[in-house]
């Protein structure tokens, strides 16, 4: 999956109500009607925003584990999900990617993305 497209299924996956704009940016809530009334929308972002990837980690019940090994696929994180809707285990090696909070994040967000493409 893209980034978008996993974006746009862990969106799904939490009910957000969201519009994407021009550049693939994912924003909610969408923007109202145009009456001259301020309004401020929030970038989706849990790929990036720690704060973000940790309320899906709650929402969701994702269990997120680190492993330790010795041989040649190397240490990962891995977030796990099972439910009556989905059962998934996401895994991050984190030799490819050595920034622990970033393997983290994609690992949840992988997981969120994988519940939302199984709902209806």
């Amino acid at each position: 999956m893209s980034d978008r497209e996993l974006l746009e299924f862990a969106a799904k996956s939490i009910g957000l109500e969201y519009e994407i704009d021009s550049a693939g940016a994912i924003w909610y809530p969408p923007a109202p009607p145009d009456d001259g009334k301020p309004y401020s929308q929030t970038r989706f972002c849990p790929n990036t925003d720690k704060a973000q990837s940790f309320q899906l980690m709650i929402d969701l019940r994702i269990d997120v584990e680190f492993y330790r090994s010795n041989d040649i696929e190397g240490d990962y994180v891995g977030a796990i999900h099972s439910s009556g809707l989905v059962c998934c285990y996401c895994r991050e090696n984190t030799a490819l990617n050595p920034d622990i909070d970033s393997a983290v994040q994609r690992a949840i967000l992988r997981a969120a993305a994988e519940i939302g493409r199984a709902m209806p």
